[in-house]
């Protein structure tokens, strides 16, 4: 299963990036693809923005696949994610998970697309909160082979 991770821009700080290619290099059965839109810094990610992407960059992606991160969203626990994952082994094509700008998301991509999680109830700077994710997509991948790296 692919794994697309949206992010508004490219961080410029290179030990971010050092430990998120040591855990997407880990990865044995999920793939994981992080796509940058090199949006302004102090832009909402919109609606139009989004939809010219990924209609250009995917063929019909399936909206019951597109997850939207902000603080706002459902609280995910590990468990959470892995059964988000499982559940859409499933649909054909990718998952998306796609990161606001430090403005957020607009209000019209909160209310196209109707799933939304969040990482925790504190507000992370996107760099980390990518790697978070990056590190519990391998912490998942690893529950689901049963193998030790996750301990519950």
């Amino acid at each position: 299963m692919k794994i697309i991770l949206v992010c508004p821009w490219k961080s410029k700080n290179d030990s971010f990036d050092l430990l998120e290619q040591e855990y997407l290099k880990r990865l044995r059965i999920l793939q994981v693809e992080i796509q940058y839109l090199s949006l302004k810094v102090d832009q909402k990610l919109q609606i139009l923005d989004f939809q010219n992407w990924i209609n250009k960059s995917y063929k019909n992606p399936v909206t019951s696949k597109i997850y939207l991160l902000h603080e706002r969203g459902k609280n995910l626990s590990t468990i959470m994610l892995k059964d988000t994952i499982e559940k859409n082994l499933s649909i054909p094509g990718p998952l998306f998970f796609i990161f606001g700008t430090a403005y957020g998301l607009s209000k019209e991509m909160l209310e196209f697309y109707p799933q939304h999680l969040s990482l925790s109830q504190l507000t992370f700077p996107h760099k980390i909160a990518k790697l978070v994710l990056v590190e519990q997509i391998y912490r998942t991948e690893s529950i689901i082979q049963n193998l030790e790296y996750h301990h519950e």
